[in-house]
């Protein structure tokens, strides 16, 4: 039933972004994104728990593989406080743009007033979460979680969620 749940999360998060952003793209963008983050941070956890690379030297053990309920609920927990961030940096970016109506504006004024907000919450996720990593690797998940928010720290919100925008006619 996974990909059907799965299914069904992605479908929603479009839904309800394509009505509160009044765009097709935007939703879109922000779900291949945070899928790609969410990959990455499953990649990162596969090769330091499965593969032991950063085992030898650090709290963390080899465990030989990730446990199956793993990928499901990071991608329940990670994928939401991603879109959630996502969703901060858009409302704010369409915001700036009703109120000025010029798009370049209203990007720089997005992220500017979201980057630090984002940056700091996801920096301290991390500092929190990545404490459940224990010594015998049974919390992967949490290493899953917080390899997720340092992969979409500053470069993807700053960079990425910004560029539909900039191809929008200003008005």
């Amino acid at each position: 039933y996974s990909p059907y749940a799965a299914g069904l999360i992605v479908l929603t998060i479009l839904i309800v972004l394509s009505l509160l952003l009044k765009s097709v793209v935007l939703p879109i963008q922000a779900v291949v994104i945070n899928s790609f983050s969410l990959l990455a941070a499953l990649g990162i956890v596969v090769w330091i728990f499965q593969q032991g690379h950063l085992t030898a030297h650090t709290w963390l053990t080899l465990t030989g593989g990730l446990d199956v309920t793993t990928p499901v609920l990071i991608f329940a927990i990670s994928f939401g406080l991603s879109m959630d961030y996502a969703v901060f940096l858009y409302s704010r970016i369409y915001e700036a743009h009703e109120h000025t109506k010029d798009t370049s504006e209203a990007i720089v004024s997005g992220v500017e007033l979201t980057g630090p907000i984002i940056t700091e919450a996801a920096a301290l996720f991390f500092i929190v979460v990545i404490a459940f990593t224990d010594r015998e690797g049974r919390a992967t998940r949490g290493a899953v979680a917080s390899f997720q928010c340092l992969t979409e720290l500053p470069c993807l919100r700053s960079f990425a969620y910004s560029s539909p925008f900039s191809s929008a006619p200003s008005s």
